[in-house]
């Protein structure tokens, strides 16, 4: 047994990690000049990060998607309703983090 391999199942929480730490490093990047919801980014993440691993698994992602979206819309919504964003910074955060969530998880 080779000490220096990770076991495989090893990869998978970490491609969660990296995809999170990697989409907050970019939300506060680019806070620096165009207002981005991290809250509605986070939530895309999930979105992003569920299509990956179907890919990876191969299963039919669409009882879980249909779950993230919603709840994803809910956190949008959230935010216009307390008045902390605009549509297009939420727009931009579920976007960015739906990217960051899907490739973080297939390059790792």
């Amino acid at each position: 047994k080779n000490p220096k391999t990770l076991p495989v199942l090893h990869v998978y929480p970490l491609a969660i990690i990296v995809g999170a730490l990697t989409l907050q490093i970019i939300c506060a990047v680019l806070n620096n000049w165009i207002k981005i919801s991290t809250h509605a980014a986070a939530a895309g993440g999930v979105v992003g990060a569920l299509c990956a691993y179907s890919l990876w698994f191969n299963f039919n992602p669409l009882s879980w998607l249909c779950l993230c979206i919603l709840l994803c819309g809910l956190v949008g919504t959230a935010r216009l309703i307390l008045r902390q964003h605009k549509l297009i910074d939420i727009g931009l955060g579920t976007l960015l983090g739906i990217l960051c969530g899907f490739f973080c998880v297939l390059l790792v």
